[in-house]
């Protein structure tokens, strides 16, 4: 009599386990989807809403000519300047670890100005569980030219 007990325990236990991944992963990217759209609407404050600013927060983007920028924590805090202009986004094959409370997201994403302009970059976010809600703490953009057969 124990043996099916303890199967049925092992199984709820498991497919608590795929939903509580499951539930995390589309809470990640539903921040990380707004993260971009509230930048790209020059929303400074959803965007912050998006972040865990600390010491050690960072976002590194290599632009398609090789030109680096490293963007510290309290450059952060005083962003609104530099944010876009309109436009939108699309991300795609999303790639997510978990953790416990850590996790790692890889993706594509295009971004079209208003104008019509597109951008492309691979894109990495490291993000933090704090209070039950998913933070980003660490962004790399790495921006490419598609057409580019080197």
């Amino acid at each position: 009599m124990k043996k099916p007990y303890i199967l049925l325990c092992l199984l709820c236990f498991l497919g608590g386990i795929a939903f509580a991944q499951k539930h995390d992963e589309t809470d990640i990217k539903a921040v990380i989807e707004k993260e971009t759209a509230s930048w790209m609407a020059a929303d400074a404050e959803g965007w912050a809403n998006c972040w865990k600013i600390s010491p050690y927060t960072r976002i590194l983007v290599s632009e398609k000519n090789g030109k680096t920028h490293v963007v510290t924590p309290d450059m952060m805090t005083n962003n609104k300047q530099y944010m876009g202009g309109g436009g939108k986004s699309d991300n795609s094959n999303y790639n997510i670890v978990i953790t416990n409370t850590t996790a790692w997201a890889t993706y594509d994403q295009v971004k079209t100005s208003d104008k019509g302009d597109k951008s492309y970059s691979h894109e990495v976010r490291m993000l933090e569980k704090i209070a039950g809600s998913w933070k980003i703490v660490a962004e790399c953009v790495f921006h490419y030219d598609p057409d580019r057969k080197d």
